[in-house]
C-alpha cells in the first residue's frame, strides 16, 4: 500500500516505506481508499467523489483521499448529507 501524508514533498518514499504521519492525517489514493473501505470498487470511490460523498485532496495530478475523510465516511454509514427537494405546490 502507498501512502503519501505530505503533498509538498512528493513522492513520499521514506513516509511509504514507515508509515508515518503528519498531524495523524494519512493520504491514501483511490485504490487503497476503495481496500481501506472494505474492499469497495475504486469505481464507488470516483462515483463518491463526484456527487460529493467525500473529499479529495489533489497531489499534483493525483487524487488522494485523507484518512480523517475516510473515518467520517464510516462513521456516517457511507451516507452524505443531501438537501431534500422542496415539492412545488
Amino acid at each position: 500500500m502507498f501512502i503519501c501524508t505530505d503533498a509538498f514533498t512528493w513522492p513520499c518514499k521514506t513516509e511509504a516505506k514507515t508509515g508515518g504521519s503528519v498531524s495523524g492525517n494519512k493520504l491514501y489514493s483511490v485504490e487503497d481508499a476503495a481496500a481501506y473501505l472494505g474492499g469497495l470498487s475504486k469505481y464507488t470511490i470516483h462515483a463518491w467523489l463526484a456527487k460529493g460523498k467525500m473529499r479529495r485532496t489533489k497531489v499534483g495530478s493525483r487524487t488522494m483521499i485523507r484518512e480523517s475523510e475516510l473515518q467520517r465516511v464510516i462513521e456516517d454509514g457511507g451516507k452524505s448529507v443531501t438537501h431534500q427537494r422542496e415539492e412545488a405546490a
